[in-house]
């Protein structure tokens, strides 16, 4: 029970417009938690790119004189891998949102989605590299030493061409699939 002033009136805590005292978190435990929050959710896709490697299936490519021919006249091995991407990537997200609630207290609001949108984008370039570079130097090494005609497993890798800027901050990412999909659904859609 809120005891009276010592003037006789009412508690200060029950005075209309009075704001309770409220503590300020030191700039130095901020910085510390957005450290701790961007390292995590980055350090996230070690295991985020190594899932990816396991996951998502090899694309069954043949060396021919002049390059690479996919094996199948329509690889689905890459929408595969893009998907497998996608899935975990959301995945490793939650994963780092919940870390990020529960190990950086004392990074919330703003700082909090900043740091986790550092976090985040550093994790999906260190789980696209690493998952695509495991295989991949023993792949090479088929390669260089097969004959034309010879039938190879690419490691996974992603689609994506081209990342620009729409309105100048929203990232817009492009890529062959959607290009591909369209395609063949005008096509079919046309052929009816």
């Amino acid at each position: 029970m809120n005891a009276p002033s010592s003037n006789g009136g009412p508690p200060p805590s029950l005075v209309p417009g009075a704001l309770p005292a409220r503590s300020r978190t030191p700039v130095g435990a901020v910085l510390a938690g957005l450290v701790v929050v961007v390292g995590v959710a980055a350090g996230l896709g070690v295991p985020y790119g190594l899932l990816w490697s396991v996951l998502a299936p090899a694309i069954p490519v043949v060396k021919v004189d002049g390059g690479l021919l996919p094996a199948d006249a329509a690889p689905e091995q890459f929408v595969a891998g893009d998907g497998w991407f996608l899935l975990l990537g959301l995945g490793f997200g939650l994963l780092a949102g919940f870390a990020a609630w529960t190990l950086g207290r004392r990074v919330r609001g703003p700082v909090a989605v900043v740091a986790l949108a550092i976090g985040s984008t550093a994790g999906g370039v260190i789980a696209w590299w690493l998952g695509h570079r495991i295989g991949l130097a023993g792949y090479e090494r088929a390669l260089a030493a097969a004959p034309a005609g010879t039938a190879l497993d690419h490691p996974p890798a992603l689609r994506v061409k081209e990342f620009v800027w729409y309105r100048g901050f929203l990232p817009n990412i492009r890529g062959v699939l959607l290009v591909e999909a369209t395609a063949r659904s005008v096509s079919v859609c046309s052929a009816r």
